[in-house]
């Protein structure tokens, strides 16, 4: 129901201007896009997939959040244990796994940290995709 409310308040909001008079260009994103309906489809011009990154990117992304931390996991096998995880999921998998460790009072990351970090997550989808069907 929140939902609904949510993207019919945006709908409404979209139709309120003149995207041409206005001088307005409407960027929208979504990482559910099953749950708009057609009403809402209409009002973008066009639609530009982006597919969740593949075994190479997570380990790019990776590499990349952990650049600054204390830590010698094997990024590779983190990377092929993410399949599904989107950027914003690997973000939170490696705060989740820095607050772990922080919270053991350790400032090194170990593979536990990440691992509860990446069940975290998984745990988090799981439940979304029972309240969302």
């Amino acid at each position: 129901g929140a939902m609904k409310r949510a993207v019919n308040a945006l709908l409404k909001n979209i139709d309120r201007i003149s995207l041409i008079r206005n001088k307005v260009l409407l960027i929208g994103a979504t990482n559910h896009p099953q749950l708009l309906d057609e009403a809402a489809w209409r009002r973008f011009d066009e639609v530009i997939p982006f597919d969740l990154p593949d075994i190479q990117t997570r380990e790019l992304i990776l590499r990349r959040l952990l650049i600054e931390s204390n830590t010698e996991v094997d990024i590779p096998n983190i990377a092929k244990n993410t399949d599904g995880f989107s950027g914003a999921d690997l973000k939170m998998l490696v705060r989740e796994a820095i607050l772990s460790a922080l919270t053991d009072g350790r400032s090194e990351i170990s593979t536990e940290d990440v691992k509860k970090g990446e069940s975290l997550i998984k745990t988090r989808d799981e439940h979304r995709a029972r309240n969302w069907i």
